[in-house]
């Protein structure tokens, strides 16, 4: 048998024909046979058990155990080759058990029906029946068993009637009978052998064969088909015409550049159907082309032509011809192309050389930096931009990402994957970026990115424009800091404004309205000192204010200036603790000054400055203390080789937050808004005393605990202490605070035969105002909403109305519009607590001719009344309600001073009726908590956003300033629906109304 890999493609193929063909022998053959093992199993149990097997042998029973064990000798022969035929058919070890199962069931099957010994047709049979697998091997196994079985019987079977007449003779026949059996059966099983290769052989050369013819057939219909497709899909027109000229093959390319089909153009001459007159003569040297008795034999002839399209229109075309010989017939093969588009192109094609010369020559001397990489994003050009920007050249960056060059430590990881991502996508993009040159030079790029497409839309590179613009950007910076510093400084001026008004309107007050009580007469000479005493230190209030802003002024120019003089610096601070002393004993603080060093007898410095800054500082202290003292040290101290005199102002004050601290020296500014509300002053202070300090050779510093006080340390130069006497420490200033402050007080405007019309929905409100205007003589009538002040205007005689804006039934704005349509012509003055923008004009547009807001301050409303009142009229003069003097009673100074943690009324307590109103509103405060608590539980933002109105205006006017602010916020978070917002303000008023204080009688 030939070699595998010698074996020819037939061979090959005959073998898997043959093998194939065998195969399914087995297969079929191992199933025949498992129906015959099956058959003769049910055979052999059926005569084991009722056949003679039971019948008396030699006078004796057979022992019934004998048919059991045949059974199962047939059952252990069966079971597995059956098995081995269902799970492993057609395979070697299935027709060997197969082979072996057979033979030992016609053994058994022989046994059991005491068959004649001479024809053993069973064995003879099973034999024959094998050779079915064409396989001459099969039979050597049973033919070894049927030998053995049959010399060495009664080994594996009882003795039977089959071994009883058995000879020697009858074995050798039985053994010669199977060999010649086996020899005939190996002689048939190898001629079918050979005619099943033989079969498989001619087969495999058929298939061959047929194979082979279809492969050319294949073949030759693809040579036609591709040569076809070629000449269907040859970007040119692929014309064959004969030796007469006449078109043979037209291909659809041909038609669309000349417009006729294939059926029209067949047969035409090809000159005349798609050349003009003037191009019909196709020649080279004097010979033409196509036709002719001479024809060229040159293999191409390429030309370009005008060509003419079937409506007439001339078109470009390109003409190549070339001859074709067969045997003794000549033909030729034109080639046409329609070169339109590539004299467009050409034409295009020079405007834009000279494009990109112009552009070229642009980028080249451009001052920004022009990048252009292929589709990979690998640079191909730069230009000398670049390398002035970046400081890399054109050799050191070829062939690299322009994204290697974008490194260092500030670049935005975001920025960068955003470009990455844009540049992935094809997509153009802008953005600025800091980047970094060749050297590390940090530069700001305005870079701009665009894709470079060919005229199909095929992405071909991209080119970046880079713009150097750091110094722009740091413009940029510093206008933006310019604008934050203007902004800041516009705001903290704005602030200052608003508390230079407050801080310059309150000493005028107190000027203006001491002055019109002294002018009124009727007082006692101590009343008299008393209020020259207040508007004396009203007025010196006043230039302090003036004296901070000319300072401050002064300083902003650059102008200030310093004295150098020689002063005593022990008699400087006598001088100030002695100006400070009424300050602070009207507070109740004990203000203590210690010299901890020698004192120097003098010191060159500026001495105005230093009393300046150390009335500043201390001044501070005593504002900003509530309780408790205010302690002064100085000491003369040895700072880095000179002296220096150090000045520690310790208080037990309000203190300051740690994150708040680096603001107080700023001008304009405080701490806190807030302390500005509560405490007065312009914020200036400490901004001055800092550049005093400095001018003066020292500085200030300042450590400080929210709500436990603070410490301010000034030095300051003392000059050279040469020759100068030190006085040994033995002085110590004290001042103690008095038991009693002293009261003064303004006098209010008299209002005799005034007849007053208040509108006002809240009681506290209208007993405050009603008590007020009646104490300088106006006779008062209320109504409680809109609807009954206009009834009780139109059925009354009034000279003024006071009209709140925000009540029930009808409001202030309705309640005006409807007097004024009815021809009312009294003044009306609205009290609103709306003070945003534009609360005035609407209250005026309604019909008001005054506007006042609330918490109603007493002298603002009592002016605003005497202005709308003729006031020619003589006020006659008329005896106090109360033996307590009002103008007394009513100045700030003649408060007792509120203990820490208690929140007490501004309002005069020592007066009765004042004291009644302040009772009956902190008794009410109880029940209007609830109902704010309650309409806030259950979402009714409209009362709960009028109990707030209400607690903004009344607690400001009883002297409870501390709830307008967070009154209002309540009432806007009320409106807005912002539950978060509410409920934080309930908690700050709660708080509040748990510190108020009930005032208690007083005995003046």
């Amino acid at each position: 048998m030939p070699v595998v890999s010698e074996m020819t493609e037939v061979e090959r193929r005959a073998a898997q024909l043959l093998h194939a063909h065998r195969h399914r022998i087995f297969r079929r053959t191992d199933g025949l046979f498992a129906w015959l093992l099956l058959i003769q199993f049910l055979a052999i149990s059926a005569g084991a058990y009722y056949g003679p097997i039971d019948a008396p042998l030699g006078g004796s029973l057979v022992p019934q155990s004998r048919a059991w064990g045949m059974m199962l000798i047939a059952f252990a022969a069966t079971g597995p080759t059956l098995l081995l035929v269902r799970f492993r058919a057609g395979h070697v070890w299935t027709r060997n058990c197969v082979a072996l199962s057979q033979i030992v069931l016609s053994s058994l099957l022989m046994r059991v029906t005491e068959a004649d010994g001479a024809t053993y047709f069973h064995v003879f049979a099973s034999l024959a029946f094998l050779s079915a697998y064409r396989d001459p091997r099969l039979l050597l196994a049973p033919t070894a068993f049927a030998l053995i079985d049959r010399w060495t019987g009664g080994i594996f079977w009882p003795q039977d009637a089959v071994d009883l007449a058995r000879d020697w003779l009858s074995d050798v026949e039985y053994s010669t009978w199977l060999v010649v059996l086996d020899t005939f059966l190996i002689l048939a099983i190898r001629q079918n052998e050979r005619e099943m290769g033989n079969y498989a052989r001619r087969t495999a050369e058929l298939e061959e064969s047929r194979l082979s013819s279809q492969r050319q057939t294949e073949e030759l219909n693809r040579i036609f088909a591709k040569e076809r497709a070629i000449i269907e899909g040859a970007l040119d027109g692929v014309i064959a015409i004969d030796r007469e000229g006449r078109i043979t093959t037209w291909n659809c390319q041909a038609e669309r550049i000349f417009g006729w089909s294939a059926v029209e153009a067949l047969g035409q001459r090809f000159t005349e159907l798609v050349l003009p007159g003037e191009s019909r003569d196709l020649s080279v040297n004097g010979q033409k082309i196509l036709g002719g008795p001479s024809p060229l034999t040159a293999c191409s002839q390429r030309r370009e032509l005008v060509g003419l399209h079937r409506t007439g229109r001339e078109i470009p075309i390109e003409l190549a011809t070339t001859p074709i010989r067969h045997g003794s017939e000549l033909t030729y093969c034109a080639f046409v192309r329609d070169i339109s588009d590539r004299k467009q192109a050409e034409q295009a094609l020079e405007i834009s050389e000279s494009q990109a010369r112009r552009l070229a020559l642009v980028a080249a001397h451009t001052h920004n930096a022009v990048v252009i990489t292929d589709i990979d994003e690998r640079i191909e050009w730069v230009n000398e931009g670049f390398t002035r920007i970046t400081e890399y050249t054109l050799d050191e960056v070829i062939g690299r990402r322009p994204a290697e060059f974008l490194r260092g430590p500030d670049l935005d990881p975001e920025q960068l994957a955003f470009m990455q991502a844009r540049i992935q996508a094809g997509l153009p993009f802008q953005t600025e970026l800091k980047n970094y040159s060749k050297s590390g030079r940090e530069y700001w790029l305005a870079m701009e990115v665009q894709p470079l497409r060919t005229a199909d839309g095929s992405l071909t590179g991209f080119v970046a424009i880079q713009a150097d613009i750091t110094s722009r950007k740091a413009a940029e910076s510093e206008l933006r800091r310019a604008k934050e510093q203007a902004e800041a400084a516009n705001q903290a001026k704005s602030v200052f404004l608003a508390n230079m008004s407050h801080e310059i309107r309150t000493p005028l007050t107190g000027i203006l309205g001491f002055t019109d009580v002294l002018r009124a007469g009727n007082v006692s000479t101590s009343q008299a000192q008393n209020y020259l005493g207040v508007i004396h230190s009203c007025g010196t209030h006043l230039l302090t204010l003036l004296n901070d802003i000319l300072d401050l002024s002064k300083i902003e120019a650059g102008r200030m200036e310093f004295d150098n003089l020689r002063c005593a610096p022990q008699q400087i601070v006598t001088d100030v603790l002695s100006l400070l002393r009424v300050r602070a004993q009207q507070k109740g603080l004990a203000l203590e000054a210690l010299w901890l060093t020698d004192v120097p007898e003098s010191i060159q410095t500026d001495p105005a400055r230093l009393r300046q800054l150390l009335m500043n500082l201390i001044s501070n202290a005593i504002k900003f203390t509530e309780r408790g003292s205010v302690w002064v040290q100085i000491a003369a101290l040895m700072i880095e080789g000179d002296w220096a005199l150090e000045f520690t102002i310790r208080d037990t004050g309000i203190g300051i937050g740690p994150d708040q601290v680096h603001r107080i020296f700023q001008p304009f500014d405080q701490a806190d808004n807030s302390i500005t509300r509560k405490f007065g002053g312009t914020g200036l202070g400490l901004a001055i005393s800092r550049y005093i300090a400095r001018g003066l050779g020292g500085d200030i510093t300042v450590e400080s605990q929210l709500g436990a006080g603070s410490t301010f340390r000034a030095t300051i130069s003392t000059g050279s202490l040469e020759n100068v006497r030190f006085i040994p420490v033995q002085l110590s200033e004290s001042i103690q605070p008095s038991q009693h402050a002293s009261a003064v007080g303004a006098r209010a405007h008299d209002l005799t035969g005034v007849r007053i019309l208040l509108v006002e929905d809240g009681e506290t409100n209208r007993d405050l105002i009603s008590l007020v205007l009646s104490r300088v003589n106006a006779r008062v009538s209320c109504a409680c909403n809109g609807l009954e002040g206009v009834q009780a205007a139109e059925s009354g005689d009034f000279d003024l109305i006071l009209m709140d804006m925000q009540m029930p039934v009808m409001d202030g704005y309705s309640a005006a519009q409807r007097l004024r349509s009815g021809g009312c012509r009294l003044p009306i003055i609205a009290l609103t607590a709306h003070a945003m923008r534009g609360d005035r004009e609407k209250c005026l547009s309604a019909g008001c001719t005054g506007y006042l807001t609330k918490p109603i301050q007493v002298d603002r409303l009592l002016e605003a009344v005497a202005r709308q009142i003729d006031s020619s009229r003589p006020a006659p003069s008329k005896e106090r309600e109360s033996d307590v003097d009002l103008d007394v009673a009513w100045t700030a100074e003649a408060l007792a001073s509120e203990p820490q943690g208690r929140i007490r009324s501004t309002l005069p307590t020592a007066l009765p009726k004042f004291r009644e109103i302040i009772v009956r509103f902190v008794e009410s405060l109880g029940e209007r908590r609830a109902q704010m608590h309650q309409a806030f539980a259950d979402d009714r933002w409209e009362d709960l956003a009028s109990s707030a109105h209400w607690l903004k205006g009344a607690g400001g006017t009883v002297g409870f300033e501390c709830f307008t602010e967070p009154a209002r916020r309540l009432e806007q978070a009320a409106r807005r629906g912002q539950p978060q917002d509410a409920e934080n303000c309930l908690r700050e008023i709660d708080c509040l109304i748990d510190r108020i204080a009930t005032p208690e009688p007083t005995t003046v």
